[in-house]
């Protein structure tokens, strides 16, 4: 399907009853909607799962300069009204927890509980020896040659071959430049303000073998500040963990999502 966003076409995909609870899946960068099709195979018989492509990503619309990070929730809440839903779980994967998060955070009405993956606190700025490291790989990755790039982010990501091979596919077929703009959206994403963190029913997820290390640590840590919720860290998984090792994070999910009311 396809909602017309205010900066171009948006591809995303309906599974399950009509009348099931919503839950909206939102991909990292470099990747796209894919990412989550074990979990739509698991969750569609007894919810309507939402999975799209970020633009830049995918099916949906290049970019011509970043990715405008802040304005994804204005997408989330646009195809919910296509889609004549009230609220929904909205979860995400890396940079798709931090939209996961602001859609939360802006839309509180809208949204009954959130999912990160490997995700950080969008209100809680990324250390300063984390950002020099993010914006020195943005400005090697500008000299690099495509092919090298690519296999060694994939590599980074996950644990698995299926899983890597998923992500060097997605790159590859985002291309370098596409690549490009969708990072320094990320990077200066980290800049947003918001007043507080999401005041939701939370999982905070992470795999066992996570890449960059500091995620780790701020996952805990964020568990721990945060009343109420729910942490699980995935076994034999790396960034990608919801595709290195689906049937865990599959329970994991399904656990969180019947532990709460979403009225």
């Amino acid at each position: 399907m396809v909602y017309k966003s205010e900066g171009g076409s948006i591809y995303y995909k309906v599974s399950g009853p009509k009348d099931a609870r919503a839950i909206v899946l939102t991909h990292g960068a470099g990747l796209h909607s894919g990412m989550f099709d074990k979990q739509v195979e698991a969750l569609k018989s007894r919810f309507r799962v939402i999975t799209w492509d970020m633009p830049g990503h995918g099916q949906s619309y290049k970019l011509d300069g970043e990715l405008p990070v802040e304005k994804m929730s204005d997408i989330i809440i646009g195809i919910l009204d296509e889609l004549h839903i009230k609220n929904a779980v909205v979860g995400g994967q890396s940079l798709g927890s931090w939209v996961a998060q602001l859609t939360a955070i802006l839309y509180p009405e809208r949204v009954s509980g959130v999912v990160n993956i490997s995700g950080t606190p969008i209100e809680k700025p990324t250390s300063k020896i984390a950002m020099y490291g993010f914006k020195a790989w943005l400005a090697i990755s500008r000299l690099l040659p495509i092919g090298p790039m690519f296999r060694f982010t994939a590599k980074s990501k996950a644990v698995t071959q299926q899983a890597r091979d998923f992500a060097l596919d997605s790159m590859v077929g985002i291309g370098k430049k596409q690549f490009l703009f969708i990072i320094a959206g990320m990077l200066t994403a980290e800049g947003i303000k918001v007043p507080h963190g999401a005041r939701k029913p939370m999982l905070i997820t992470h795999g066992d073998h996570e890449m960059p290390k500091f995620v780790e640590k701020v996952c805990c840590q964020w568990h721990e500040a945060t009343p109420g919720s729910s942490y699980f860290v995935i076994p034999n998984a790396g960034h990608n963990g919801n595709q290195d090792n689906p049937e865990a994070f599959n329970a994991a999910l399904e656990q969180f999502l019947m532990s709460f009311d979403a009225s």
